[in-house]
């Protein structure tokens, strides 16, 4: 069982973290957040080069389609390619590549579901 002294602690899941007010993405995109870890974002960024630009949110965790333009098979760790965004299995050098997770359904080409989950993407 765990203290009491220990849940007041915690402060969040991890599932949506918060982004400080600057960065430029749409709901959806893909957001690299450093050290490998990758999010989904939740809404606009609301950036418009203004001062008063608000903060916005990405989801670390959950089921997401995203574009797919080869083969991938049910339960494989995939990766995104921001360079031509989409979901790979493997990259040649050249092209930045993020840990995305674990496919979930078998797709020949155009769109992919994944599991997206920390640590779980490839990187090789």
């Amino acid at each position: 069982m765990l203290s009491p002294a220990l849940l007041t602690a915690m402060i969040g899941d991890g599932f949506r973290l918060p982004i400080p007010a600057g960065a430029s993405f749409t709901a959806g995109d893909v957001v690299p957040l450093g050290a490998g870890l990758v999010g989904i974002a939740a809404n606009d960024s609301g950036w418009d080069g203004a001062p008063t630009a608000r903060p916005s949110s990405v989801n670390t965790v959950g089921i997401y389609d995203f574009p797919a333009t080869a083969a991938i098979a049910a339960g494989v760790p995939v990766a995104w390619d921001a360079t031509n965004k989409k979901v790979v299995t493997s990259w040649t050098g050249g092209h930045t590549t993020y840990p995305l997770g674990i496919s979930i359904t078998a797709q020949a080409g155009g769109t992919i579901r994944v599991l997206v989950w920390p640590g779980s993407g490839t990187t090789s």
